[in-house]
């Protein structure tokens, strides 16, 4: 593409400076496209990455640090002068507002989630008016939305609830991976301790099947697997750690559990490609719109799925590449995954072997950023 030095700002103050979606995808299509992309991010340090300026609004620990630094994050992007302002959290909904009136700059607001959803599974927020509050929150989204450019979604689910409210410059990018920066390593980033591996990659919490997954590998130890689990992503919540900590210890299950915390996301491909079966065991109340990302992580190495049977599965997990169960129902899962692990890995009608090129074929970030490099000319 010819050289555009049009200056764009992502902002967020809930994601982390190596986001998948923010950073790898969206900054790095942009960037390559030509276009002078900062990221205003939580993290130590102003650097460059990748020709994408990473602009620092300090560390933030805590909810409440975040919330106190936007003020901040608004006078630094105003004094940033973008042509483009790109948001991705709703707790910047107010940031964009005023950008939109304050500069002559398009804003553009990225809606990664169905927030009113999500507000009924935030335990900070007080009971009595999570109920009240989820149902008000699209209406104010969709209200204040009219003043941006533009809504980038991240399915077509949230598409279609903007574009039901009026809005039209609505457009979806879906979070698939980006194939052409995936380089498999000749050696695995860590070596096997047993038999077989099952892989979950992403937040760790209830909700995304933590405890699920414990049960999963106790249920399978029970009869008689050599498996282990590997867990790729930050620590979750206090009270879900402790659960998910004290469950492993009750049923001698420590030294079958391995931690890597947070890994960038182009080295994650790695781990997932060392492992056997990979999780995606989420609770349907909590993913109403939503496309497992990991789906498709895992498919790209040929590991197959076993993940709940929501929307987002039933439409984007072929049958030949995973198996879709109930998130209440252990049994099924644990059934699910030893099936799975005894199949003959020499059979290559087996589950999962068709994984990457499905992904490559039909669920590959090259296609999507065709339609965010669209939108950014004919906004910027």
């Amino acid at each position: 593409m010819p050289f555009n030095s049009t200056p764009v700002a992502h902002i967020s103050t809930v994601h982390q400076v190596g986001d998948p979606r923010i950073f790898h995808k969206e900054a790095h299509s942009l960037a390559e496209a030509g276009y002078d992309v900062s990221y205003f991010v939580h993290t130590d340090a102003n650097e460059w990455r990748d020709e994408i300026r990473i602009q620092s609004l300090g560390t933030a620990d805590t909810r409440i640090e975040r919330w106190r630094s936007i003020p901040r994050l608004y006078r630094m992007a105003v004094g940033h002068e973008a042509d483009v302002y790109h948001f991705h959290d709703p707790e910047l909904i107010p940031v964009g507002l005023a950008l939109s009136l304050r500069t002559d700059a398009a804003v553009v607001y990225d809606a990664h989630e169905n927030y009113g959803r999500k507000i009924l599974s935030r335990d900070w927020i007080p009971r009595p008016i999570r109920s009240p509050l989820a149902r008000a929150f699209p209406t104010i989204q969709n209200a204040v939305a009219r003043r941006f450019d533009a809504v980038v979604a991240a399915t077509e689910w949230i598409a279609e609830s903007f574009q039901e409210s009026g809005l039209e410059r609505v457009v979806t990018v879906r979070n698939f991976p980006r194939t052409r920066s995936i380089s498999l390593p000749s050696d695995p980033p860590v070596e096997r301790t047993h038999e077989h591996v099952l892989v979950y990659v992403g937040n760790r919490t209830r909700k995304r099947g933590l405890l699920k997954m414990a049960a999963i590998l106790r249920g399978l130890r029970e009869r008689g697997f050599d498996v282990c689990l590997w867990i790729l992503g930050p620590p979750g919540p206090d009270r879900d750690e402790r659960a998910f900590r004290q469950y492993v210890d009750a049923y001698g299950l420590t030294e079958d559990v391995q931690s890597f915390g947070w890994i960038d996301y182009e080295d994650i491909f790695g781990y997932l490609d060392a492992a056997d079966v990979g999780l995606a065991l989420l609770d349907p109340e909590d993913s109403e719109g939503l496309i497992p990302t990991k789906l498709f992580e895992y498919m790209y190495v040929n590991v197959p799925v076993v993940a709940s049977d929501i929307e987002g599965t039933q439409r984007y997990l072929p049958d030949d590449c995973g198996v879709r169960v109930q998130f209440d129902d252990e049994q099924q899962q644990i059934e699910a995954v030893a099936e799975l692990l005894e199949a003959d890995p020499a059979d290559e009608s087996r589950t999962g072997t068709n994984g990457r090129q499905r992904v490559q074929a039909r669920f590959s970030w090259e296609a999507e950023e065709e339609r965010l490099l669209q939108l950014y000319e004919s906004i910027a």
